[in-house]
């Protein structure tokens, strides 16, 4: 018996959770007239999402922006227009709009009623639609050849079975809709997988618009499809999710919380219109309103970015209040996942008692049920029974809402594993598996939960966090007699592991903890990394918590680590997606990384901070972030005029490079922060390289006057990787990878490397460390792009410069320097670090400089005394 099948009482829920495309998938199926028609449009369908998906790749791959995509896909897809110039800005004039309408062909035609457009447009943009919408992998899996085999996408040399890629749809669909023994319905309740979402109901509405906007502007043609599916079938529907951190919307950045209240507001009263549509034609409708409030990782704190950076959880129940009222006949739940861990269920726990206080003080009800997710693995047995426990405190009903159970034992290495080890390992899997279901089926009955819906629909359908890992409770087989059929995992089916087996499991687990600690590097190049960002900021590493830059960083030898992720601008002053944390997630942000420092003391040293850029009005905020952490490195991105402009240092959209006045402007920002000791650290100090044609003498000069500073402020300047880990796996040249890297600038270091020597001959020093600029974890343990760095900027100069690689020689020079520093000034040094505000920089291109020739003369001479010319 299944686990499905065990659930056989009327009033169970058994739910299936189905994306657009699989409905999309069902739906061709059931209205062909006949087999070969609906062979045929499965065939269609699929094979243009693997040509969209193509499309969509290689635009990934290539990095192109919205307006290089609609040109990629015009010059390559559109077939039928005469002008395709022309077409192309049509597109981009009209972009939101026509995203906003292109579910039908009568919505389109509204829309361009009174627009003199040529008659193939319309029919043009339904068919390149399909190179611009979200398409999930699993879907391609449909897809097999001859063999019954799924196909590889990534073949160039694809053999698609027409016929048996019908049959494992057909097969899938048979047994969504069909019946369990007892002649009762299978599953009979279907969850969007974002059919209802904000970001498909009202993601392309403009913020300005949404106060005003009327319930046509809202895309509500996939949710009522989605009702029309579960409608035909007999089900209800759970709606999945109401407020997600993770379905928010870019535009609504740098808004304030009137603007996300309103968001939220009005698409959850369009939903509320379908909802209550459906309710009389006797569909009912559970709705997610709260989803995923606390963090994945440790400390597990309640979170406060996207909607809650701005909305409190009791401001998110004021708004599921006034849509209890739209929809009274709805249930509303909490849901979230990882509730198997103790730790993370008691900040999950608080959150469901603020909700429950919010009720008790407002007299009303908004929580009708929990959810708990239950997307856990084959380990997770003794914290799923308690978590089952504990929540039964609250004397509502609670849901299994995502149930997938992943077979990844803990600590084994399948692609190490010996042919006896991996036998004993599958086997304990099943067993762990099966008891899991067993136990999941107990609940039901017991009534301890009421119902289960089913997240990964096969093995090869799982989502992508359990891929490879068997997580789904369904089979899929195939055999040339029979076909594909899909079952239920058998959890009654006995397994019985040997005390031998263990044993095998044990020493294989014993072996890899070994292997791990040999793997770790021992001497990495640079034993310390002060630059190290976060997913807080956006354009790095996605779901991955800040614990996996401490194991890599372990793992690639570092013995100190700092976190100096974007620092947040003043609140509302953010207006820029992927860039930055909100200020609202600062707390949080340190929060984790002090709880890290204690965890792993005895393994690696860690440090908060922020990359920031300087202006002279945002000094008050800088320093109040400066005085809560450890290491603040000056990265400027931009520039802050007189005027209050900002400059971004980087080309302009049409590749011309930024002015003389700008780059004068960055080097006394750079410069004058450094005489007010708020950095430790110039981060890449060369990148306005990647916005100048060429190193002239203006560049040169700015870049003797940063090194002066440096010098004079004891400042390390870093030489800076951030261009260079995309390259680090490239087989190109150093040649044809210096065309491609901006920075570091082999000109730039070789003034610094001049600098470092006139620096030496007067009994100072110009330090310089290496930066990893780390947005993915595994950039920690990589070394080549040291050599990478080393070769662009030419080893002549790298021997010339003083480069530290050693965190606590980095330290003790530091140290005495500020030691030095504080008894020539008459004043504690750390004082001196906050309240130096007496220097002012003038502008560079009007400072006092060396000549060239005086530099060259001083190199002569070290040159001499090194018997190396070659610098000359």
């Amino acid at each position: 018996m299944d686990l499905i099948e065990s659930l056989e009482n009327e009033n169970t829920i058994r739910g299936i959770a189905l994306n657009k495309q699989v409905i999309d998938l069902f739906n061709i199926i059931e209205e062909s007239s006949n087999r070969q028609e609906a062979i045929n449009r499965v065939n269609q369908y699929l094979e243009e999402i693997l040509e969209a998906n193509k499309i969509i790749e290689e635009a990934k791959s290539q990095r192109l922006n919205t307006a290089q995509r609609i040109k990629k896909v015009v010059d390559e897809k559109a077939h039928t227009v005469s002008d395709k110039e022309k077409f192309y800005n049509f597109l981009l004039e009209n972009e939101t709009q026509i995203s906003l309408h292109w579910d039908s062909k009568e919505k389109l035609e509204k829309l361009f009623v009174d627009k003199e457009i040529e008659s193939t447009y319309i029919n043009e943009i339904l068919n390149i639609k399909k190179y611009f919408t979200y398409q999930p992998h699993g879907i391609l899996t449909f897809l097999v050849d001859e063999k019954g085999q799924t196909i590889d996408t990534k073949n160039t040399d694809i053999n698609i079975d027409k016929n048996k890629t019908y049959q494992k749809a057909e097969a899938l669909h048979e047994y969504i809709v069909g019946n369990l023994p007892n002649k009762a319905k299978r599953f009979n309740r279907v969850t969007f997988d974002g059919q209802g979402r904000f970001g498909t109901i009202a993601g392309l509405i403009k913020t300005s618009d949404e106060a005003s906007a009327k319930l046509e502007d809202y895309n509500l043609e996939q949710l009522k499809q989605g009702y029309e599916f579960a409608k035909k079938h007999g089900m209800d529907v759970r709606l999945h999710t109401i407020v997600f951190f993770k379905d928010f919307p870019e535009r609504l950045i740098g808004e304030n919380k009137e603007a996300y209240k309103t968001a939220l507001i009005k698409y959850g009263k369009a939903i509320a219109t379908v909802v209550n549509e459906y309710k009389q034609q006797g569909v009912p409708t559970v709705v997610d309103m709260f989803n995923e409030f606390v963090d994945y990782d440790e400390p597990f704190s309640i979170r406060t970015n996207n909607w809650m950076s701005k909305l409190s959880i009791e401001d998110l129940c004021e708004i599921a209040l006034v849509l209890k009222r739209e929809m009274p006949e709805v249930e509303f739940g909490y849901n979230d996942w990882k509730l198997e861990n103790k730790d993370k269920r008691k900040s999950i726990f608080e959150v469901i008692r603020r909700i429950q206080a919010f009720e008790k003080e407002k007299n009303c009800k908004i929580l009708d049920f929990i959810g708990t997710q239950c997307h856990i693995s084959i380990n997770d047995k003794d914290g799923l029974q308690q978590s089952i426990e504990e929540l039964q405190q609250f004397n509502l009903p609670i849901d299994i809402t995502e149930l997938d159970i992943s077979k990844d034992l803990y600590g084994v290495d399948y692609s190490e594993a010996k042919p006896q080890e991996l036998n004993a390992i599958i086997k304990v899997e099943q067993k762990l598996q099966n008891e899991i279901m067993k136990m999941i089926s107990d609940f039901v009955k017991n009534r301890k939960v009421r119902g289960v819906t089913v997240w990964s629909i096969t093995d090869e359908l799982c989502a992508d966090f359990c891929k490879g890992k068997h997580a789904s409770i369904i089979d899929m087989n195939y055999d040339e007699e029979n076909g594909f059929t899909f079952l239920g995992k058998d959890m009654d089916k006995e397994i019985k592991v040997t005390q031998q087996e263990i044993n095998i499991i044990q020493e294989h687990k014993k072996g890899i903890r070994t292997n791990e600690e040999q793997e770790i590097n021992l001497h990495p190049i640079q034993d310390f990394c002060f630059h190290t960002h976060t997913q807080r900021c956006g354009h790095g590493a996605k779901d991955t918590g800040d614990e996996e830059w401490v194991k890599n960083a372990i793992k690639g030898g570092i013995k100190k680590l700092a976190f100096t992720d974007h620092i947040p601008l003043p609140d509302g002053m953010n207006h820029e997606a992927n860039s930055r944390m909100d200020i609202a997630e600062v707390e949080s942000y340190l929060t984790s990384i002090n709880y890290l420092k204690e965890k792993y003391k005895e393994k690696i040293d860690i440090e908060s901070g922020f990359e920031f850029e300087y202006s002279t009005k945002d000094l008050d905020h800088i320093q109040k972030l400066k005085l809560k952490t450890d290491k603040m490195i000056l990265g400027q991105h931009f520039v802050i005029d007189n005027n209050g402009r900002k400059h971004e240092i980087k080309r302009r959209d049409d590749g011309k490079p930024i002015s003389d006045e700008v780059l004068d402007l960055y080097a006394k920002s750079v410069i004058d922060a450094m005489h007010k000791k708020l950095p430790n650290i110039i981060a890449h100090p060369d990148l306005f390289m990647q916005c100048r044609n060429d190193f002239g003498e203006l560049e040169e000069n700015i870049t003797r006057e940063i090194c002066r500073a440096a010098i004079e402020t004891n400042t390390p300047l870093e030489i800076n990787f951030g261009k260079i880990a995309p390259k680090v796996e490239s087989k190109n040249s150093i040649d044809e990878l210096k065309e491609k890297i901006s920075y570091p600038s082999a000109d730039f270091w070789r003034i610094v490397a001049e600098e470092t020597q006139i620096a030496k001959q007067n009994g100072k020093d110009l330090i310089v460390i290496y930066g990893k600029d780390a947005h993915y974890p595994d950039q920690l343990v990589k070394q080549r792009d040291y050599e990478i760095a080393n070769e662009i900027i030419g080893q002549d100069t790298i021997k010339q410069l003083h480069i530290v690689k050693n965190y606590q020689e980095l330290e003790n020079i530091l140290r005495t320097s500020l030691k030095d520093n504080s008894q020539q000034n008459g004043k504690n040094g750390f004082e001196d670090c906050m309240d130096d505000d007496r220097i002012i920089v003038t502008s560079v291109t009007n400072a006092t400089r060396n000549t060239k020739n005086n530099i060259i003369e001083i190199m002569r001479g070290n040159n001499e005394k090194n018997n190396n010319p070659s610098l000359e």
